[in-house]
């Protein structure tokens, strides 16, 4: 089993979901997750899941900050990302009503 690679964000970076299955370090298939956390300490740091520019991405702003506040300057962290497996053997399904869940 491979260790748990968390991914801590810091202010003005961003991890573009879209790009996860090409971009992240050993790519992100169908059945694996990854882990992104915001960075704790003195200074705090939240999520936020935004669409811009046409990207749908997770930014990592510092508390009490707005995404204007890193005027235009945001980094792109989504090859930073590790992702493994969900579950081994077992093949997960979201979908319409009554299809969620393990086949």
């Amino acid at each position: 089993m491979q260790s748990r690679a968390v991914y801590k964000g810091t202010n003005c970076e961003y991890i573009d979901l879209c790009a996860l299955d090409t971009k992240a370090a050993n790519g992100c298939k169908d059945g694996e997750k990854f882990v992104v956390k915001s960075e704790r300490g003195a200074v705090k740091t939240r999520k936020q899941f935004l669409i811009l520019d046409g990207k749908k991405i997770i930014a990592f702003l510092q508390a009490g900050k707005k995404i204007t506040d890193c005027k235009g300057n945001m980094t792109d962290v989504t090859t930073r990302l590790h992702a493994r497996p969900l579950l081994e053997q077992e093949k997960w399904v979201v979908g319409d009503k009554g299809t969620q869940g393990i086949r």
